[in-house]
């Protein structure tokens, strides 16, 4: 489903004999995410959209809503990474070494409102991700954070620094190929990843803990973040499918 057509929904629904107004958000739909990636040239980009659909959205438009801090996460700590925008995506000046991360949040992405009767729902949003140019163990930093364990095939997923169970999760190759399931009560899962080339590992989790951001309340966050890495062994990918078109 695009981000347009899901942004312009409208939908009458009817809970505890009255009706509720769900108005059109600010928030994407669910689909969408941000996730890095390391060109052919061996530099590496941040994008915006849908990566199962090669849905990369563009300035002017949907991009410049994502305004991500992008760190470069070591053995001796994180440090700042530089950025440059371009049409179709965020380029991060910096390189990576063995054991590194490149590490991305936005936590300032514009705070979406529904009406539930005479009350006024807010809801954020905070897209993060990371990549890595190989699987080894790493610590973990993001709010919502996935990340490859200490056994082949093996990934976890923590909130706030604490293992996530039944968190869901939805691996995709860059051929558009996927699976989705769930972590178990330690947060993990295990995945056979057989195709060769770009994966993105995405993960979702609302939390309705009410909480403030610069004075405002918010009632719930949808927290979504991509793990992606480049997989030398397996059978050839099919192709990637065609770019989709950015959302208006």
């Amino acid at each position: 489903m695009s981000l347009l057509s899901a942004s312009k929904r409208r939908c009458l629904a009817h809970a505890a004999g009255a009706f509720v107004i769900c108005c059109a958000l600010a928030t994407p739909s669910a689909a969408h995410h941000v996730w890095i990636e390391q060109e052919a040239d061996g530099k590496y980009r941040l994008y915006f959209g849908e990566f199962a659909e090669n849905l990369k959205e563009v300035a002017g438009k949907l991009l410049d809503r994502v305004e991500p801090a992008v760190r470069l996460q070591s053995s001796s700590g994180e440090n700042p990474v530089q950025t440059k925008r371009r049409t179709d995506g965020i380029d991060l000046l910096a390189n990576l070494g063995t054991g590194e991360s490149f590490i991305a949040e936005d936590i300032r992405y514009p705070v979406s409102e529904r009406k539930v009767g005479e009350r006024t729902v807010r809801s954020a949003y905070q897209p993060a991700a990371r990549f890595v140019p190989d699987l080894g163990v790493r610590k973990p930093v993001l709010t919502l954070d996935v990340l490859p364990s200490d056994k082949t095939g093996r990934f976890k997923v923590e909130f706030r620094n604490a293992a996530l169970p039944k968190a869901k999760v939805n691996v995709i190759a860059v051929s558009g190929w996927s699976r989705e399931l769930r972590t178990g009560e330690d947060g993990t899962f295990d995945i056979s990843l057989p195709w060769k080339g770009v994966y993105a590992i995405e993960v979702s989790h609302t939390d309705r803990v009410p909480r403030q951001i610069d004075g405002v309340s918010i009632d719930q966050t949808s927290f979504v973040t991509t793990l992606s890495f480049t997989q030398a062994n397996g059978l050839e990918s099919l192709p990637r499918p065609p770019s989709a078109k950015p959302s208006d």
